[in-house]
């Protein structure tokens, strides 16, 4: 059974308060939307207990910002920098919030367009009942750069989904009994792919907005749903005319 015991979400005043610290100097707004996320759930979970947790990071699009910077000098100055092309990958943003949060526990970074927050709430699953770790940190984060918005948007595909930034963030774990606090939610039945005629809707009980406000808030939306409802599914459209399904209970 996998317990969720606590859910983040970044704001703009967040985000903008955490790039002004001199530790985030040289952080991206990526970074710095990911860890506003994190910050509440960590502030609320015992030191010994983050430092054994794992941590999922997906994005959809990466680092865009350094991508930005990245193409402009390679445009003007006909120089592909190294180091911006590697910091313009995703397992940067990974690698500097598991250095600021003291990790010790196995950390995996992944991107597959629209459907990156359901493979890191699977890859999370997976850690979690292989018996990895027992506690997992499941953390999403899009940011949208003006310049590369047109390609963000054929990227999209024919989704209908709206183009935005945010970040959002899930503890799970196996191991309730670790916290002072209750869990506020249990999936039973954890996570599944189920078939589906390509003409079935996307639906989600209680229902959720029918364009997300940023591509990968998947975990945003099922957290707020959990917290609205004490039981329910979680349905997501696939491609391929399937869904995924999330399905969770709240304690009686």
């Amino acid at each position: 059974m996998i317990y969720l015991m606590g859910a983040g979400f970044a704001t703009e005043a967040a985000t903008d308060r955490i790039r002004m610290l001199p530790d985030f100097r040289k952080a991206t707004r990526n970074m710095a939307m990911a860890y506003a996320s994190l910050e509440s759930v960590v502030a609320s979970t015992p030191a010994e207990v983050i430092r054994e947790t794992g941590l999922v990071f997906g994005s959809s699009h990466g680092e865009l910002e350094t991508t930005k910077e990245f193409l402009k000098t390679l445009a003007e100055q006909k120089v592909a920098r190294p180091i911006y092309f590697q910091n313009s990958l995703h397992n940067s943003t990974v690698g500097f919030l598991a250095m600021k949060l003291g990790l010790t526990a196995p950390t995996i970074t992944l991107s597959n367009g629209m459907h990156t927050a359901e493979d890191v709430f699977e890859a999370a699953r997976t850690l979690l009942l292989d018996g990895a770790v027992d506690t997992v940190l499941a953390t999403v984060a899009d940011g949208v750069v003006a310049e590369l918005r047109s390609v963000m948007e054929m990227n999209h595909g024919p989704t209908g989904m709206g183009l935005g930034e945010g970040a959002a963030t899930l503890l799970l774990t196996t191991r309730p009994e670790k916290f002072a606090q209750p869990w506020i939610a249990r999936f039973a039945e954890g996570f599944r792919i189920v078939r589906a005629a390509p003409s079935a809707p996307a639906r989600c009980v209680p229902n959720a907005d029918s364009v997300p406000d940023y591509d990968t808030n998947l975990l945003e939306r099922l957290a707020r749903a959990v917290n609205d409802a004490p039981s329910g599914a979680f349905f997501v459209a696939r491609r391929d005319g399937g869904f995924s399904e999330i399905a969770w209970e709240r304690p009686a």
